[in-house]
């Protein structure tokens, strides 16, 4: 994943954090005037999903690949999971 994608990304997932704590959102022009206005808790809470984005994305991906396999194995797991 690009930069742009994971900022974007921990952008999104820290403002939808800091909403439904009923924490204020800060207002901005760009994310470089986001990233600065965000304080204390705000801040913590963007600087940890930033690099858990990747993390996020790389498992749901897996679980499509996981999904998508025709090899016996796995649909033999797929039908004992449910």
């Amino acid at each position: 994943m690009d930069e742009w994608v994971q900022t974007k990304l921990a952008f999104d997932l820290t403002n939808c954090q800091l909403s439904q704590a009923n924490k204020q959102t800060p207002s901005y022009f760009s994310f470089a005037d986001y990233l600065a206005k965000l304080e204390r808790d705000s801040w913590a809470t963007y600087a940890t999903f930033y690099p858990h984005c990747e993390n996020i994305c790389f498992s749901y991906n897996s679980m499509i690949w996981y999904n998508e396999q025709d090899h016996p194995l796995f649909i033999k797991i797929r039908q004992a999971s449910k």
